[in-house]
């Protein structure tokens, strides 16, 4: 799980970021961002992927239909939907 600890890294790195820890100096309370961490730490945890991973599983099926252009047609149903989550 990876942070951000300013707003505009997060606006510019959205498939690599999973909180904006920079919302702080923008207003948003402590209690409240400190709630949103929590959250989405227990969701993480739970099974719900890290943005980097989700990343990582694109990249891999982009270079796979690049490398088998020849049966590029043919790919395993759940990792296109994988994919095409986002």
């Amino acid at each position: 799980m990876k942070i951000s600890t300013n707003s505009n890294l997060a606006k510019n790195k959205p498939n690599w970021i999973d909180f904006n820890a920079g919302a702080l100096v923008e207003g948003v309370e402590m209690k409240d961002l400190v709630s949103k961490f929590i959250d989405k730490i227990i969701a993480v945890a739970s099974g719900e992927e890290a943005r980097n991973v989700q990343s990582a599983v694109k990249k891999l099926l982009e270079y796979h239909l690049i490398s088998t252009s020849q049966s590029a047609y043919y790919i395993d149903d759940q990792l296109m939907n994988l994919w095409l989550k986002e």
